[in-house]
């Protein structure tokens, strides 16, 4: 996730040329390692908890386990077709994925918002050497 990027491990925001961009890839299960690396660090660890990332970790898996790269469910012929979804549950499945990683997201951006003002906050009173 990107917006995990954006805030340094310090909890202090990334520089332009400090974030390292996310690579185009369709591998579900890297992605989300990603995440837990770039996000979950930067979460407090009660607000982690209330998103459900069980249930992300639980689909991923699922998806991994019968595509790792996803072809399968984006190009015709490569084995899709021959899973049995229900697809309207699975779309209550999405939506609610949408949800929780969209609450981490907003999370970071909000932090990143707060770091903003405090950085602002200290430059106005001290100035941008003192701190």
């Amino acid at each position: 996730m990107l917006h995990g990027r954006w805030i340094k491990p310090t909890g202090e925001n990334a520089t332009r040329d400090e974030v390292q961009k996310v690579k185009n890839i369709h591998e579900l299960t890297l992605l989300w390692q990603w995440v837990l690396e770039d996000a979950k660090p930067k979460i407090d660890p009660e607000h982690w908890e209330n998103y459900d990332t069980g249930f992300v970790e639980h689909c991923v898996a699922e998806f991994d386990a019968v595509h790792q790269k996803g072809f399968a469910f984006r190009y015709s012929g490569l084995g899709g077709e021959f899973c049995l979804f229900d697809f309207p549950t699975l779309l209550k499945q999405m939506e609610h994925i949408q949800q929780v990683l969209g609450g981490i997201e907003t999370y970071l951006i909000e932090t990143y918002a707060q770091n903003e003002k405090y950085e602002a906050y200290l430059e106005s009173e001290f100035g941008s050497d003192m701190y």
